[in-house]
């Protein structure tokens, strides 16, 4: 495999150097991980210098979109508000602590692959309610869910679709 950043470095750019007649090797190292390559047969120093400072920017901005998601994430982490995230299927993908609390689950951790259908209790049907969610929003939409204890939570409701790969 593609060598990888360590703890030790892990805003370092990795920059393959392969053999000319290797492109395709090179093609799917970057597909692992690597933030560049250069062919033997690329000896211009221009080449490898652009080489370079392409790593170096892709490596950088891996870097700022994981420190950004780390931040959102914790941001969520403080809200008194119950977050979820569905796929299409209404799966839950993802949670923060107060939705967790709110049902009565130890961990967000312990609400994914959870379906949505499962904790709803209405009053609207389920399926009107993903629909909405696939057709791109769910306007405040106040609803019932089943706490893990069985007992019914009052809530409301509202999501919108994100661009696949959003978050």
């Amino acid at each position: 495999g593609c060598p990888r950043r360590g703890a030790a470095a892990p805003h370092a750019a990795i920059l393959l150097n392969a053999p000319s007649d290797q492109e395709a090797m090179a093609a799917a190292a970057m597909r692992e991980g690597a933030d560049g390559y250069v062919l033997d047969g690329d000896s211009d120093g221009r080449v490898l210098a652009t080489a370079i400072c392409n790593a170096v920017r892709r490596a950088r901005a891996e870097t700022e979109l994981r420190d950004a998601h780390q931040r959102h994430l914790a941001l969520l982490d403080l809200l008194d508000d119950g977050v979820a995230w569905l796929n299409e299927d209404g799966r839950v993908v993802g949670a923060n602590p107060a939705m967790a609390r709110m049902l009565g689950y130890e961990r967000p951790h312990d609400l994914t692959g959870m379906w949505l259908g499962s904790v709803y209790a209405g009053p609207r049907d389920i399926g009107s309610v993903l629909d909405r969610l696939q057709a791109g929003a769910l306007p405040r939409t106040e609803a019932e869910l089943l706490c893990r204890d069985g007992g019914r939570l009052t809530v409301f409701l509202r999501g919108r679709t994100l661009a696949r790969g959003a978050a």
